[in-house]
């Protein structure tokens, strides 16, 4: 088993040598992990790439050879990207740029099939990088998020670092292209088809999780449909919950369950529904009716007010998630805690409040249109009662109609100078004072000629 590193700079192999070595390794997967920033919307760049070779080797998985190196993205790269991935701006700027490696790459996936976690993404990063050469990239695609999820539906999340914990597979420096390559890898052994048949063996199968008397094959025979699920111990109903998919979301409910109450159920009865609303509807009158000892507990939850890094918040004491501030049993003496906390600041419409609270928030929006108002500058009229405007070639064109702002519409510059009436599909917007400042200051610097982006037209009086 061969662990190799290339560089880029000095490369150890000819192009027709790498081609040969390939296809004696007959390597089948390519393992890939791309670390890349998000300058815009259709602007990737990657910083880092790391692929791992593996082939089938009668049903195994074997690792033929790895490869890793930085890539410059050619402008700065943001402050928090570099403190997530570790990696220092020094380092990029002396890393080669894309189009130097990017034969490598094309020649380590080539025939291959792409394997990663969360594929779609780096997929999307490399076909950016490719589309910036003038080359079209396309590979078969396999994603471990995908085989996780189908493989375990128990689990309660699917991202990497959470795989590996609960395979115990070693995640060093999470964020890093190499090593989260290998890590997706040694996932990818677990995951893939040869071991998923013996499902049934595996140690932390979701029976195994609930109580070891409880029949593996038990999931398999579970029907999508929707469902009243009953938990039982020596007799006695703890828990009783609805899914609206009993395949897929049953095992992953008795976990959960698990978890939260350390219950270990040995029996579990199945009340079959024909559709959402009937298992609800039954779910929530039998649980009135025979108050299990998990939900009965769960009722009796405190209420607490949180602080967490972006404000405050109102939440269950289940499912607090900052450091509490509070506590109480009464939701009342929780939202005057909150609001007494949130009238202390400066601003605090950055904060988030309780979302059942209407009253208070409508006073609060009151507030907001009130200062919105009062420094909202007076200007002078629109131009014209029914027109349209154009700034900039990549924004939408603003529509007003009998001297208001009435929607806005993305229409082509060829055809922006023969419209003459509002079209039919336009986005309705309200005016407000402060978008109408906004608009009309524009608009002068149009009519002094200040900025000569803007386009303007006059549509008929007659507008529908």
């Amino acid at each position: 088993m061969a662990n190799l590193h290339y560089c880029h700079l000095q490369p150890r192999f000819s192009v027709s040598e790498l081609i040969n070595r390939w296809k004696e390794s007959m390597a089948n997967f390519a393992i890939i992990d791309c670390e890349y920033v998000q300058f815009s919307i259709s602007d990737r760049r990657i910083i880092e790439i790391g692929i791992v070779l593996m082939n089938d080797q009668s049903g195994h998985l074997e690792l033929i050879d790895q490869y890793q190196t930085l890539i410059n993205p050619g402008r700065p790269c943001p402050k928090d990207v570099l403190k997530l991935t570790g990696i220092t701006q020094l380092e990029l700027d002396s890393a080669p740029r894309f189009d130097l490696v990017a034969e490598m790459i094309e020649l380590l996936t080539r025939e291959q099939t792409l394997v990663g976690h969360n594929i779609k993404e780096d997929f999307k990063a490399l076909q950016s990088e490719f589309d910036v050469l003038g080359l079209d990239f396309r590979r078969k695609s396999t994603c471990t998020f995908d085989l996780a999820k189908t493989s375990l539906p128990e689990l309660p999340s699917y991202e990497l670092k959470n795989l590996c914990h609960w395979f115990n597979i070693k995640l060093d420096n999470h964020h890093r292209a190499l090593d989260d390559a290998m890590a997706t890898a040694e996932l990818f052994c677990k995951l893939y088809e040869p071991h998923i048949r013996k499902r049934e063996e595996h140690p932390q199968v979701t029976a195994m999780r609930c109580h070891p008397k409880l029949n593996p094959k038990l999931f398999s025979q579970w029907k999508r449909q929707p469902a009243v699920i009953d938990c039982f111990k020596n007799g006695q109903l703890m828990a009783m919950d609805w899914v609206r998919n009993l395949h897929d979301e049953g095992p992953k409910l008795l976990v959960q369950l698990h978890r939260q109450e350390g219950h270990s159920f040995d029996k579990i009865v199945i009340h079959d529904c024909t559709d959402p609303i009937d298992a609800l509807l039954r779910f929530r009158f039998r649980l009135k009716k025979l108050k299990p000892l998990h939900n009965v507990k769960e009722e009796a939850k405190l209420w607490v007010v949180e602080r967490l890094g972006w404000g405050f918040r109102l939440n269950k004491w289940n499912q607090a998630k900052g450091t509490i501030l509070f506590q109480t049993k009464n939701r009342k003496d929780a939202q005057e805690k909150l609001h007494a906390l949130l009238e202390n600041l400066d601003r605090p419409k950055l904060y988030y409040r309780d979302p059942e609270d209407t009253e208070w928030k409508k006073e609060q929006q009151q507030a907001h249109r009130e200062f919105i108002q009062s420094v909202t500058k007076k200007v002078a009229d629109y131009p014209e009662n029914h027109f349209a405007v154009r700034f900039g070639n990549n924004s939408p064109s603003y529509l007003f109609y009998q001297g208001k702002l009435c929607g806005k519409r993305y229409i082509k510059q060829k055809d922006f100078p023969q419209l003459r009436q509002l079209p039919e599909d336009y986005r309705k917007i309200y005016e407000t004072p402060q978008i109408r400042h906004q608009l009309i200051h524009l608009l002068l610097q149009e009519k002094n000629r200040h900025q000569k982006e803007i386009e303007f037209i006059r549509l008929k009086e007659n507008c529908p």
